[in-house]
């Protein structure tokens, strides 16, 4: 993969996007049971660092973002757990860092580095940045960039965590709804850049935990 465009990076071309988060989880992961009768989500796909990988979304925004060498996307939910004190508040969670993209059939794949946090350490789009509830994806200034860069970088990397809990949550699916590839017993092209296949899967059985 060829990732030239990206060594000149543009400062003021981040992305902020929204993702659907599951209501069966304490961690800011995205919705891969269809708990909010949203599908079954792939996107982000932070087990093998990727944007618009099993399923195209916002392809808009993603194209721009790739082709014009783009520095960050980042993620923010709305929490929908009732247990948890963040519920229906809105917060940013996590970025991912393009590094690389992958373009089949005139779709576009953000690839790059993911580093998400906990809610406890997210950011409140509408407290902290007067950002509206009704948004779903904005591009955003430098000053609030660098803020929000900031404050992600000062929290835990809890990705690993919640690639644990993507995991654990598939596992309720069935197989034509499971959110990896493999599990549907399809072959994957980026096998061997994921942390789920490498952890759970490439012992050749296909099962997890």
């Amino acid at each position: 993969m060829n990732n030239s465009i990206f060594n000149n990076r543009s400062s003021e071309n981040n992305w902020l996007k929204f993702f659907y988060s599951s209501k069966l989880s304490k961690y800011p992961v995205r919705d891969v049971t269809n708990s909010q009768g949203q599908n079954h989500k792939t996107e982000p796909h932070i087990e093998v660092g990727a944007d618009n990988f099993l399923s195209q979304c916002n392809q808009k925004i993603i194209k721009s973002a790739v082709l014009n060498g783009s520095n960050y996307f980042f993620y923010f939910t709305n929490c929908k757990n009732r247990n948890l004190p963040f519920y229906n508040r809105k917060f940013i969670v996590g970025y991912l860092k393009i590094l690389d993209k992958i373009e089949y059939n005139q779709i576009y794949c953000a690839l790059g580095k993911p580093y998400f946090v906990s809610y406890e350490e997210g950011i409140d789009i509408e407290k902290e940045l007067g950002y509206s509830r009704t948004m779903r994806h904005k591009k955003i200034s430098q000053n609030d960039f660098e803020y929000i860069l900031g404050r992600l970088s000062d929290g835990t990397n809890i990705t690993e965590i919640l690639i644990d809990e993507i995991s654990r949550l598939d596992e309720y699916n069935p197989i034509q709804y499971k959110t990896c590839l493999l599990l549907q017993n399809k072959d994957c092209f980026m096998k061997d850049y994921c942390i789920r296949y490498k952890k759970y899967l490439c012992d050749g059985k296909l099962t997890e935990k």
